[in-house]
């Protein structure tokens, strides 16, 4: 969730905690940090990086841990990391939304999740399902990347 500023109060009035209030060194551009190690993991950061281009960079948690070491081992296993041009860490499906609003016309996601308690609930609710269930949704993804028509 949120580490700084205004989107912190919003998580703290959804109720949603965020970790310790990291906040990291500022970076040229934002860093998404994602488990290497996951197949719906990478096929979903493999989708997202002709979108958002040069804009984002991402970086696997196996690379990570050395170059942010106040995220713990723990919230790299959980959800996806963003770290903000100024520092501030995001993650779950804020990070997600956050990632994508780095591209002209794709913000409206993270504003209805700021503006609207309900949508950020349900899509961090959905996020932790998916989060705790990799490999399901990666064996999944597998498969409906079969039954893709060729391009």
């Amino acid at each position: 969730m949120a580490m700084a500023g205004n989107a912190h109060s919003f998580m703290a009035k959804i109720g949603v905690i965020p970790f310790a209030g990291v906040v990291m060194q500022t970076t040229n551009r934002p860093v998404l940090i994602y488990d290497g190690d996951c197949d719906f993991c990478r096929y979903w950061v493999g989708r997202w990086k002709p979108v958002t281009g040069n804009r984002i960079e991402y970086v696997s948690s196996g690379e990570a841990g050395a170059r942010f070491p106040k995220i713990s081992e723990e919230k790299f296993a959980e959800s996806i990391q963003m770290i903000a041009s100024d520092g501030s860490v995001y993650d779950g499906a804020e990070a997600v939304f956050l990632a994508l609003s780095c591209v002209p016309g794709r913000s409206r996601p993270l504003a209805l999740y700021r503006k609207y308690r309900p949508v950020a609930s349900i899509t961090e609710w959905v996020y932790g399902i998916v989060a705790r269930n990799r490999g399901v949704f990666g064996w999944l993804t597998r498969l409906a990347r079969r039954l893709e028509p060729p391009a």
